[in-house]
């Protein structure tokens, strides 16, 4: 397993996560302003381009920077990033909601969302190695 692949990558997912944030802000305030119906899908295109940028990056990275394995370092990253972030989620609604059904569905989804990233992270993790392989080619 190489560690600086995943690291990298984390890091980097973490950095596209945040940089599509201030996107989507934007991208809000973008759609306020617009009233066409002409111009409307092509912002809601854009608002789904935006949403892919951490997995799309994050996963590539990963597979970009380890020599073997792409899929097997996209997953584990993957997982990391939804574990992370799922456990963030969990504690700043664990305050919040007192019910067992609720703690049973937070955690369900979490599961849910670490599976998800998983899978795509290891997705955009080929196209990651398939560019580092054309470049080593070169």
């Amino acid at each position: 397993m190489e560690n600086r692949a995943i690291s990298i990558s984390l890091a980097v997912s973490l950095a596209a996560y945040l940089a599509s944030k201030l996107l989507l802000k934007a991208h809000t305030i973008l759609q306020e302003a617009t009233q066409s119906q002409l111009i409307a899908p092509l912002i809601d295109i854009l608002h789904q381009s935006i949403t892919i940028l951490p997995w799309l990056i994050g996963g590539a990275t990963a597979g970009y920077l380890c020599t073997y394995n792409p899929l097997k370092h996209g997953a584990i990253t993957g997982a990391l990033y939804g574990a992370a972030f799922s456990t963030i989620g969990i504690m700043v609604l664990s305050g919040q909601t007192y019910e067992t059904p609720d703690k049973i569905s937070q955690l369900i989804y979490a599961a849910a969302f670490t599976a998800k990233s998983s899978f795509l992270f290891s997705l955009s993790s080929a196209f990651g190695f398939l560019t580092a392989n054309q470049r080593r080619g070169l």
